[in-house]
């Protein structure tokens, strides 16, 4: 993942883009909005922004319109920023995108979430289990695109192009290639602590769901404690610690 994400295309993608689409109207309505959401990308080091002059001379560069749709629950109003793969229908990113070799997804979060509780309930039934909630803050963002391969991800917004550097939220290879990070955060989650190994207590068993983090454990002294440190830890190894979303990083509920 250092080096970014190769996408494979289909045979039949263009060296040149036959059209250049232009961006839905719900921009219109929040562009304060989409000029902050592309300058936060500028300075952490996920778009770069160019005068729309050079898209004349880079030829090679896909254009995708973006759409906007309001976050809910979000004080100052925020938006999402989506980028629009899927269109123009036949000629769009994920038309040209093969993909018949994405890192395979295994999810199943309802019924793993239930047999979880199910076994901690059954093996300690007097005990009380506890729920937690992590949430890795713009997921797709952490995941680089090759350089080699970022033409393909550009929209135009006034004046400029930008290019996305990352796995955007609306390329049909984003889940799949997160899914990786997202495995590897759930591995780390579940990898004993000293205090585990010097105690009896059922080891962790991490659940997620793309960037949802789902931790059930028992209220067992300073378990859930170490299971809340342990799935910070892991975000912020493997995704570093702006990966940890605060605003959704939820304490401890009971679960059953």
């Amino acid at each position: 993942m250092r080096h970014g994400v190769v996408p494979e295309w289909l045979s039949h993608r263009p060296n040149i883009q036959d059209h250049r689409p232009g961006n839905h109207g719900t921009i219109n309505d929040h562009l304060p909005q989409v000029w902050r959401h592309i300058r936060k990308g500028q300075k952490e080091g996920r778009y770069l922004v160019v005068h729309l002059r050079l898209a004349d001379q880079w030829k090679e560069v896909f254009i995708s319109p973006i759409g906007v749709v309001a976050k809910v629950d979000t004080n100052p109003p925020d938006i999402r920023l989506i980028n629009d793969y899927s269109f123009p229908e036949g000629g769009a990113v994920n038309d040209f995108t093969d993909r018949s070799h994405f890192p395979e997804i295994t999810y199943n979060p309802p019924g793993d979430i239930a047999r979880r509780i199910f076994a901690l309930r059954r093996d300690h039934p007097y005990a009380r289990i506890l729920m937690m909630v992590g949430d890795v803050a713009g997921a797709f963002r952490h995941v680089p695109v090759h350089a080699e391969h970022a033409h393909m991800f550009a929209f135009v917004i006034g004046e400029y192009l930008v290019i996305d550097l990352s796995c955007g939220f609306g390329w049909c290879g984003s889940p799949a290639w997160y899914y990786l990070p997202g495995a590897l955060i759930n591995g780390l989650y579940e990898q004993p602590d000293y205090a585990a190994l010097c105690t009896v207590r059922p080891p962790r068993h991490g659940l997620f769901w793309c960037d949802d983090h789902t931790c059930i454990e028992l209220a067992h002294e300073l378990h859930c404690n170490a299971a809340n440190l342990a799935l910070r830890g892991a975000m912020a190894t493997v995704l570093g610690p702006t990966a940890i979303n605060e605003r959704k990083f939820r304490a401890n509920a009971v679960a059953h």
